[in-house]
């Protein structure tokens, strides 16, 4: 796991290397179909320096109009591949 980075093709500081001991991938992923419920939880081998972040409350009742903060390195459009820059 490359943590503390916006850059996954950098290795400088302060990136941070984490084996991960475990996995859990979300027992209706499908990865041949719609990419639905893709979401897994990692079990870092050791603790790591970055400070974690706060998660929503359970009871967060959301409508459509919110809006919301998301970044990740994943597509940003159907028809494309993820960034290497954290968006």
């Amino acid at each position: 796991m490359l943590l503390r980075t916006r850059n996954l093709k950098s290795r400088r500081a302060p990136a941070e290397v984490i084996r991960i001991s475990r996995t859990f991938v979300h027992p209706k992923y499908d990865a041949t179909g719609l990419v639905e419920n893709d979401a897994a939880l990692l079990v870092l081998a050791s603790a790591s320096k970055a400070a974690p972040i706060a998660l929503a409350a359970a009871k967060l009742a959301l409508v459509s109009a919110d809006k919301l903060l998301v970044a990740g390195w994943g597509a940003t459009s159907e028809d494309s591949w993820g960034s290497d820059i954290l968006l």
